[in-house]
């Protein structure tokens, strides 16, 4: 970038500087042929022009110097401006609520992007598991699918609020809603009842839970660990949770 700006500069002074050279001798050619005894002014033009060709190549000099300093500080400028830009669009991992997260807070709070993904992924994760099980309470027919409803809305909520709590201690900002997506699925549901309702219902659970299984068993593997403790400890409930779906999917068949 530095080698680009000061080459550009060097070319354009010297094209300025040919044409005042060139100006300069035809003038000289033009001149010189009305000028009587121009045998004996001939050798102090010459000297004349010599001399003037020193000064206007110390000016030259001079100026490309001072300019090529003035350009280099003004690339430095720009070049630290096309970091900052590139290290925040790097830093972009997901969306919040349609707005960018970056992962900068990571580097400061010690904890690695692999940690800062893990809670913002399990963050949404929680939140669909609450908002579908009050959906469930309500709709569904199998009074063993409301308990278990129950027992997400219960155990969830939990875990969302020590999932808040150490997003904040490790300052990394998690989803606070659903994705779009997301969020039409529920609504959709909401429009389901009885049987129908329950296998959907438990059928989502089932897959669900084998998706968060795996997510907080790379989690549990993390170097930190505030989160590695805390993502072992959800593990065995998420696990939990896993095989009291398969079970009541198997029974709704």
């Amino acid at each position: 970038m530095h080698m680009v700006c000061m080459s550009n500069l060097v070319l354009h002074r010297f094209k300025i500087q040919k044409h005042i050279w060139e100006l300069l001798f035809l003038m000289y050619i033009r001149i010189l042929p009305e000028i009587k005894f121009k045998n004996l002014f001939l050798p102090l033009v010459f000297s004349i022009h010599n001399k003037i060709l020193e000064k206007m190549k110390k000016i030259f000099l001079l100026s490309t110097a001072i300019a090529l300093l003035i350009t280099f500080d003004a690339c430095q400028i720009a070049d630290k401006k096309s970091s900052t830009t590139k290290d925040s669009v790097s830093g972009d991992t997901t969306m919040v609520n349609g707005n960018h997260v970056t992962g900068a807070e990571s580097t400061e709070s010690g904890l690695d992007e692999a940690g800062a993904t893990f809670l913002r992924k399990a963050a949404v994760g929680g939140i669909m598991e609450v908002e579908a099980a009050k959906i469930a309470q309500k709709n569904a027919k199998s009074q063993e699918v409301k308990d278990f409803a129950a027992k997400m809305l219960e155990d969830h909520t939990k875990a969302n609020v020590e999932l808040k709590e150490l997003a904040v201690k490790k300052k990394i900002i998690t989803p606070d809603a659903l994705p779009a997506e997301d969020q039409i699925h529920l609504d959709e549901m909401k429009k389901t009842t009885g049987l129908i309702f329950d296998k959907h219902y438990m059928g989502m659970m089932v897959a669900d839970h084998e998706k968060t299984v795996a997510l907080f068993k790379e989690g549990a593997q993390n170097r930190d660990t505030q989160l590695k403790t805390w993502a072992t400890k959800t593990l065995a409930v998420i696990q939990q949770h896993d095989e009291m779906a398969k079970k009541i999917a198997l029974t709704l068949k």
